[in-house]
């Protein structure tokens, strides 16, 4: 008996039978085009990207599932819009207490609602004469005479006093959207004084902010629709029932976004909106002011 090990004898780890060339690198024809993701190039392990949170699509789509993409987009928007101005109206502080629980997909950011109703709002309010702005001339207290209002009227530079209630709803119309990107922040910091003790960070705080003016804008938008309609009293049952919503939502909000009871939610929402009117009072006043003290 030989003491010689065979050659073919396979020794402990080695694999019989392996090639003795390497074997061809991998075309990008062959490389599987969900393994990475396109957008970053990260290994994907699911049908979203855990890097940057792109879909796993392939790059060149067939036309069903284009369709079938654009319906799903189209059905999951329309579904979460509808919920979130649902619950946006009739359930004051959901959404809020939502957010705060991190649970935001099925809704719409509360930056998008305050924008799409404050947009909203402020457009109908373009397409009405003077805004809601009513102008009346007095002498020393006293209605002016024609000719000293139109006096008055003339050194503004202005034939009439419906010449000039358009052009400070104008006025009004084109700085308040702006303005209301300071007087949101500065609600949303009133609240915070109010619930100091709510454990709460000022962020979170604007999300409650947002959410209350998204619904005082949708809840706005009735009165300039009704003065659309030329029926007066439409239009006054209408800031009626916005007048009486305000502050019956806020104090809602308040309860179901901070857990108040309904006496310290009133006195909240009391303090709160008669500081934040004070401030919404001078701020118009001070647009509407050079138009009075010196005219166009």
């Amino acid at each position: 008996m030989s003491d010689a090990a065979p050659d073919s004898a396979a020794l402990p780890g080695a694999v019989t039978g392996a090639p003795t060339s390497d074997p061809p690198a991998p075309t990008p024809s062959t490389v599987d085009a969900a393994a990475a993701c396109h957008n970053c190039g990260a290994a994907l392990h699911g049908r979203y990207c855990a890097a940057c949170g792109q879909e796993a699509l392939p790059l060149a789509p067939t036309l069903r599932h284009v369709v079938g993409d654009v319906a799903q987009e189209l059905s999951d928007f329309d579904s979460r819009i509808f919920r979130s101005i649902q619950k946006l109206f009739l359930a004051p502080g959901f959404l809020t207490r939502e957010y705060l629980a991190g649970r935001r997909v099925r809704w719409v950011s509360p930056l998008r609602l305050y924008l799409t109703f404050s947009v909203a709002y402020f457009a109908l309010v373009s397409l009405t004469a003077g805004a809601g702005v009513t102008v009346r001339v007095t002498q020393n207290g006293a209605p002016a005479t024609s000719s000293e209002e139109r006096a008055w009227l003339q050194s503004r530079g202005f034939q009439s006093e419906q010449e000039m209630e358009q052009a400070i709803g104008g006025s009004l119309v084109a700085w308040m959207p702006r303005v209301m990107f300071v007087l949101v922040p500065l609600f949303a910091w009133l609240v915070s004084v109010a619930r100091r003790r709510s454990g709460y960070t000022y962020p979170q705080h604007v999300y409650f902010a947002l959410h209350a003016h998204a619904a005082w804008f949708g809840a706005r938008a009735l009165v300039p629709a009704a003065r659309l309609t030329s029926v007066p009293s439409l239009e006054d049952v209408a800031g009626l029932l916005t007048g009486v919503y305000v502050p019956i939502y806020v104090v809602l909000a308040l309860r179901a976004v901070y857990g108040l009871t309904t006496r310290r939610a009133l006195r909240d929402t009391l303090l709160i909106l008669t500081i934040y009117g004070i401030i919404v009072v001078a701020v118009t006043v001070a647009l509407m002011l050079p138009f009075v003290l010196w005219g166009r």
